[in-house]
């Protein structure tokens, strides 16, 4: 699944969201639940060398993410939770400390 994961990576430059279920990943399109906020890293993609970290937490019915970070230049992969509105997705990433959440209806990238 990991090898998955970096593929999407390169096919989706500035990011994905899929849903990792029954051990499979499919793309997560959930539009009822489109607002989506990061908490955990799961792998960095650098320059120079690919990070593993909290592989162990990826879970049956999670729901996983790729953004790419132009201020640093890196591709995070990273565990993520999904909100049905703006206003508890903004409190979420507030609390992890996340630059931004991701309206997956319309694309749109949230600034926190």
């Amino acid at each position: 699944m990991i090898d998955e994961l970096l593929k999407l990576s390169k096919i989706f430059k500035e990011g994905f969201t899929v849903e990792y279920k029954n051990g499979e990943l499919n793309q997560y399109t959930n539009y009822d639940k489109p607002f989506i906020v990061s908490y955990k890293t799961l792998i960095e993609i650098r320059l120079d060398k690919i990070v593993y970290d909290n592989l162990q937490d990826i879970k049956d019915n999670c729901i996983i993410g790729g953004w790419f970070d132009s201020d640093v230049n890196i591709y995070y992969i990273e565990l993520n939770l999904a909100f049905d509105t703006r206003e508890h997705a903004l409190t979420v990433a507030k609390a992890f400390n996340q630059k931004a959440t991701y309206n997956l209806k319309t694309g749109e990238v949230i600034g926190v």
